[in-house]
């Protein structure tokens, strides 16, 4: 509640308006509407800035075998559609790691007994 509190909202106007498009689940083909998305909502002044959200090199082993990572995007802006080389803003996620132990699950009903 810091913001809330402390900050008055009506001295602080938004400046720019963000559009994310998160690429972790698709084929890789899908990257390519991912920008076209990204740039026809540039063009029609609907986001000021454009993020798209796509796995790293390392994280792309526990996705499926059609998913974009980042080599494949920032080739693909670089080589194959050159006029995007001034958006997107291109981020990385990256796995946190994997356990021989599974999560313990969450005991959410004890009941009465």
């Amino acid at each position: 509640m810091f913001y809330k509190d402390t900050l008055n909202f009506s001295r602080y106007p938004i400046v720019s308006r963000l559009g994310v498009e998160v690429q972790v689940s698709g084929r890789s083909n899908l990257f390519a509407r991912d920008i076209v998305h990204v740039r026809n909502n540039l063009q029609d002044s609907h986001i000021d800035a454009g993020v798209i959200v796509i796995p790293a090199d390392e994280f792309e082993y526990f996705l499926t075998d059609r998913v974009a990572n980042y080599s494949y995007a920032v080739r693909y802006v670089e080589k194959e559609l050159r006029e995007a080389q001034s958006y997107p803003i291109l981020i990385a996620v990256e796995h946190d790691g994997s356990s021989d132990e599974a999560i313990p699950k969450k005991i959410t009903n004890k009941g009465k007994g």
